[in-house]
C-alpha cells in the first residue's frame, strides 16, 4: 500500500466535503426562475445553423483564451508540474467566469447539498424538518436528521470518488494513449493533463450533489466544449474548417438527440467522450469520426428499441434477476439488501440497445456490509441471461439507506424500486405529484470557484494516479 497519499487525501476530502455541501443555506425552491426546462443560459444560444451566434469564431478565439488561462499559467509538458497562478483582486470574477457567456449570478441553490439544513424558512426561521411552502408550493420533503447526515455522508463520499479516485483510475490508461500517439505524430493536444482534467469541468455548472455534478444547459455545454476544442486541440491541422464544421453538425445532432431522450447529463458526456477519444487520433480521421457520430439512423434503432417492445423486454428480465437475487437476502442479517434503485435510462424509459443499468443498492442502515456479495450474485446472473454484454450494470459504490427521506434527498430524476416488501417500495416509490427537486443548470460565483477549485483537484489527481500506478506495479512484483 503507498501511504505516502494517505495524507492528501484527507486534506483532498476536507476540501471536497466544503465545496460540495457549501454553505449550510437556502432551500431548492420549485416554480421561481432560473430553474431548469425551456430556458437555457442568459445569453447563450445555438439555433437551426450549425455555428452558434455566441460561440466564438475560430478566427476570433486566441488558443489561450481558455476556460482555466486566467487562473493556470500556459502548462509545460507532461513531466513537469502545472503552475498556479492565483488572479489578481480586481481579475478574480473574470478569472473564476471559465468564459461561460451570460453568467448567473442570482441562480438558485440546488441540489441536496443546499438542503442538508435549511436556515431559510418561510419567514427565515431555521428550519429542521425541509418542509416549507414558498407560495403555496412545497419546496422539500420532510427528512429527519438522520437522513440528512445520511445524505450528506453519501454526497462527500461520490464527490471525492469523482474529483479524486475515479481520475486515478483513469489518467494512467488515458496517458499511455496519448504518449502512444505522440510517437506516431498523432497527438492533437500538446499538453494532455491539462486538456483530460478540463474535460471534467467543461460543461458542469460547478453545484454538485450526491449522484454527480449538474450539466448545464445544453446551449452553455455545446458554447463551452467547443471553445475547448478550439483551444486544446492545437497540433497543426488538428482544427481546420473541415475539422471545426464537422465538430458543430455532431454537436447539433447531439443536442436534438438530448432533447428527444431526456437524459440532461447525457449530451455533455457525448461531446466529451467524443473529444477525449479524438485528441489520440490520426488528424486525417477527426472529420469522419465528428461526422459518424449520433446518425438518424442510431436515433431511429433507439426509437424502435423504446416503441417496438424490445425495452419493456430486457427491463422486465432485469427485474425478474433482482427479485431472485433480493429472495436470497438472509432477514436477519446485518446490512441486508432491502431494495433497489433503479436510476438512468432504463427508469426514464429513454434506453437505447446498448443502454446500461444504474443500480443504487438500499440497505438497513446503509451499510456495505453485503453489498459486495449481493453485486457479484447479481451481476452472474445477469451474465448468465447473456443481456450483459449489450446492457451491463453500473452499482454505484455507496449504499443508501431505505427512507424516503434520503431518497429526496439525493434523487433529482425518475426512479423504480424494486423490492420483495410491497409495502416498501410503495413507500419509496416516488410518484408523478410527489415533491421532484429540480436541478438548476445554470451559473454562479459559487459554481465557478467549485469549478476553479475541481479542476486543480483534477490535476493533483492525475499526479497521485501516476504514483499509485508505479508504486502499484513495483508491489506487485515482489
Amino acid at each position: 500500500m503507498y501511504t505516502p497519499m494517505s495524507s492528501v487525501r484527507i486534506s483532498f476530502l476536507a476540501v471536497t466535503a466544503l465545496l460540495a455541501a457549501g454553505p449550510l443555506s437556502a432551500q431548492t425552491r420549485l416554480g421561481v426562475a432560473g430553474e431548469s426546462g425551456a430556458h437555457g443560459a442568459a445569453g447563450v444560444s445555438v439555433n437551426g445553423s450549425l455555428l452558434s451566434p455566441s460561440a466564438p469564431a475560430l478566427s476570433l478565439l486566441p488558443r489561450e483564451a481558455s476556460l482555466e488561462q486566467s487562473l493556470i499559467t500556459p502548462l509545460a509538458p507532461v513531466s513537469v508540474p502545472p503552475v498556479v497562478v492565483l488572479p489578481s483582486s480586481e481579475g478574480l470574477f473574470e478569472a473564476l467566469s471559465f468564459g461561460q457567456p451570460g453568467n448567473s449570478p442570482g441562480e438558485s441553490a440546488k441540489g441536496q447539498s443546499n438542503r442538508l439544513f435549511d436556515f431559510e424558512g418561510p419567514q427565515g426561521a431555521l428550519t429542521i424538518s425541509g418542509l416549507t411552502d414558498t407560495n403555496g408550493v412545497k419546496v422539500s420533503p420532510r427528512a429527519s436528521v438522520a437522513d440528512r447526515l445520511n445524505g450528506f455522508g453519501l454526497l462527500t463520499k461520490n464527490y471525492y470518488w469523482y474529483s479524486v479516485t475515479h481520475i486515478e483510475e483513469m489518467w494512467p490508461s488515458y496517458k499511455l494513449r496519448w504518449q502512444a500517439a505522440k510517437a506516431k505524430g498523432e497527438a492533437n493536444v500538446s499538453h494532455p493533463r491539462a486538456f483530460f482534467s478540463y474535460m471534467r469541468v467543461a460543461g458542469i455548472s460547478g453545484r454538485f450533489y450526491a449522484l454527480g455534478a449538474a450539466p448545464l444547459e445544453d446551449d452553455a455545454v455545446i458554447v463551452q466544449l467547443r471553445a475547448g476544442f478550439i483551444r486544446w486541440f492545437d497540433a497543426p491541422g488538428a482544427v481546420g474548417a473541415r475539422e471545426l464544421a464537422a465538430f458543430d453538425a455532431f454537436t447539433a445532432r447531439a443536442k436534438a438527440y438530448n432533447l428527444e431522450y431526456r437524459a440532461p447529463p447525457s449530451m455533455r458526456k457525448h461531446i466529451r467522450d467524443a473529444m477525449i477519444k479524438a485528441s489520440t487520433m490520426e488528424r486525417s480521421l477527426l472529420t469522419p469520426f465528428f461526422d459518424s457520430l449520433l446518425l438518424e439512423k442510431t436515433a431511429r434503432e433507439i426509437s424502435d428499441f423504446q416503441k417496438k417492445g424490445e425495452q419493456k423486454r430486457i427491463l422486465d428480465a432485469f427485474k425478474k434477476e433482482l427479485m431472485d437475487t433480493l429472495a436470497e437476502e438472509p432477514k436477519a442479517a446485518k446490512g441486508r439488501i432491502r431494495a433497489v434503485i433503479l436510476l438512468g435510462s432504463f427508469a426514464t424509459g429513454s434506453a437505447g440497445p446498448n443502454s446500461d443499468f444504474d443500480v443504487d443498492l438500499l440497505t438497513d442502515g446503509g451499510s456495505r456490509v453485503r453489498s459486495g456479495a449481493f453485486i457479484k450474485r447479481l451481476t452472474d446472473r445477469w451474465i448468465n441471461t447473456g443481456y450483459n454484454a449489450s446492457n451491463p450494470v453500473t452499482f454505484h459504490a455507496y449504499p443508501s439507506a431505505p427512507t424516503r427521506g434520503i431518497l429526496d434527498l439525493i434523487h433529482t430524476r425518475d426512479y423504480l424500486v424494486i423490492s420483495l416488501d410491497d409495502e416498501l417500495a410503495a413507500t419509496l416509490q416516488r410518484k408523478p405529484d410527489d415533491y421532484a427537486p429540480r436541478v438548476i443548470r445554470t451559473v454562479s460565483l459559487r459554481g465557478k470557484v467549485n469549478r476553479a477549485v475541481h479542476y486543480v483537484l483534477a490535476i493533483v489527481a492525475t499526479y497521485s494516479g501516476e504514483l499509485k500506478a508505479r508504486f502499484g506495479a513495483a508491489a506487485s512484483h515482489h
